[in-house]
């Protein structure tokens, strides 16, 4: 006992507390529409299951059916097992439980709502108490990270969509993927609302890649992890889709990266690429129950306006990092490509497709590819990027 007080007069000394910051809300939530709300209560209340939407959970299990002041235990990853019990119960509205902590309670409330016409379940994190606050600083992150993904979940899962062990690889973070990063969260963060769609999460992260970044090279080429994409500011088909999928992923949106091989006169006046054909990287976003491909991110709305006006005016099909057939726009709800046609009137224009992998990375370890990294490329990228861009950049910003 003696050993308690002393450490929480510890913690009091680091985190001092005063009467507003017991009373501050340490709280936040997340929203999703349903179509099946009795779908999502049975999903809920299956408390041995949660570790089926909840991929953050080991086991959980309730010593009784569910009711008012039912107990349970639970146990995350990484945690020890931990207590729970029920402290609201409506039926088929809304529960919360309980897990106590030192002088503070960790409140997981689950509820449906409607505006306008439509159904929403909600799940709301909240830490009280006098170290609630303490908690929340240490735990928060955490949650707030994963919590978009077990809504996704939750909904995939309720509304018949397949989501078994394949779909949950594309989400999964790899080293180039690497979602997890402080660039990655804070982006989200900035860009997203905690009420979008899921389609508008998506066409947020659409357009910041797009546009955000823009379309040229670095001096390590497709070495790029995604964090590293964010703080460059360029990148090109490849290293760009490695962004969009994480970003994709740290909101719970399945995607994949799968490799093509097309001709390479699509980037002509801009690059060289020194062979015929080129290895190009696109997402296949999973949303409204189908797989989507999209690589219209790739170029820029500056540097696409361009260049279609210089292939109009040139009558080509393709260069300056578009095909004559492609897009730069995307509704969220269809395939939308900018450099892979798949129905090209040129029928040689796309040679290969190489297939689905996990990233740039993978896909050079299993392929020798056009675009592979030598002693020679290397010294290319390293030092000349920086020409090849200005290069991109007068054609960008040319007017004629």
């Amino acid at each position: 006992m003696k050993k308690h007080i002393k450490i929480i007069f510890i913690l009091l000394a680091i985190f001092p507390i005063s009467a507003n910051s017991i009373s501050h809300d340490y709280s936040f939530s997340n929203s999703l529409e349903t179509k099946n709300p009795s779908k999502v209560w049975n999903t809920w209340v299956d408390i041995d299951n949660w570790n089926k939407w909840d991929t953050e959970i080991e086991y959980s299990k309730l010593s009784s059916t569910i009711f008012l002041n039912s107990k349970g235990t639970l146990k995350a990853k990484g945690s020890p097992e931990a207590k729970f019990y029920i402290s609201e119960y409506i039926p088929n509205k809304s529960y919360e439980f309980i897990t106590e902590m030192p002088l503070s309670q960790l409140k997981i409330r689950r509820y449906f709502s409607v505006e306008n016409g439509k159904t929403f379940f909600t799940h709301k994190v909240s830490f009280e108490g006098f170290l609630g606050g303490f908690f929340y600083s240490l735990f928060s992150k955490k949650y707030k990270e994963s919590l978009p993904k077990v809504m996704n979940n939750i909904k995939n899962i309720t509304e018949n969509v397949e989501f078994d062990s394949e779909k949950q690889i594309y989400l999964k973070k790899t080293d180039q993927i690497n979602f997890d990063s402080k660039e990655v969260s804070k982006l989200i963060k900035k860009i997203i609302k905690e009420n979008d769609s899921e389609k508008d999460k998506a066409l947020k992260i659409f357009d910041y890649v797009k546009n955000e970044i823009k379309f040229g090279f670095s001096d390590s080429f497709y070495l790029d992890k995604a964090s590293d994409v964010i703080n460059k500011k360029v990148g090109y088909c490849t290293t760009k889709t490695t962004l969009f999928i994480a970003m994709l992923r740290s909101v719970g949106i399945p995607s994949r990266f799968r490799f093509v091989e097309i001709k390479s006169d699509v980037l002509s006046n801009l690059v060289n690429t020194g062979s015929d054909y080129l290895d190009h990287g696109f997402t296949e976003v999973y949303l409204n129950n189908k797989w989507l491909k999209v690589d219209s991110y790739t170029i820029d709305s500056e540097l696409y306006n361009s260049a279609r006006n210089k292939l109009n005016k040139e009558k080509s099909s393709m260069g300056y990092g578009i095909h004559i057939d492609g897009v730069n726009t995307w509704d969220g709800e269809s395939d939308s490509l900018v450099q892979y046609i798949e129905n090209s009137e040129d029928k040689y224009y796309v040679k290969k497709s190489f297939g689905i992998y996990e990233d740039q990375k993978d896909f050079y370890s299993k392929n020798d590819g056009n675009n592979k990294l030598n002693i020679l490329n290397t010294f290319i990228f390293k030092f000349f990027s920086s020409y090849i861009n200005k290069n991109i950049d007068n054609i960008r910003f040319k007017t004629n």
